[in-house]
């Protein structure tokens, strides 16, 4: 019982992968799938939902099957930059 009232941040370990996501809808099944085929390969990934959409639960699923997987993840809440400076925050600036 004591489980049960446990927050799933708790209950999830450090580590989250594909198979621990829930979901039985198609069209989520079949974003995991083209997730866990973009986490294979080196390309930039651009991830949009609203908020409370598991947004941030995915991106961890995919970085731990990325082959970058050690080396360390970083977020950028991209509403909270302003419009001209957001390319100098994703891709630097000299």
């Amino acid at each position: 019982p004591v489980a049960e009232l446990q927050p799933m941040t708790e209950k999830i370990g450090t580590t989250l992968d594909f198979d621990s996501m829930i979901g039985a809808a198609p069209a989520f099944r079949a974003a995991l799938a083209v997730a866990a085929k973009a986490a294979r390969t080196q390309q930039t990934v651009l991830i949009e939902g609203e908020s409370g959409s598991g947004k941030e639960m995915l991106v961890r699923a995919m970085h731990a099957a990325s082959p970058r997987a050690k080396a360390p993840l970083r977020f950028v809440n991209a509403g909270g930059i302003p419009a001209n400076q957001i390319e100098s925050v994703l891709f630097g600036h000299e």
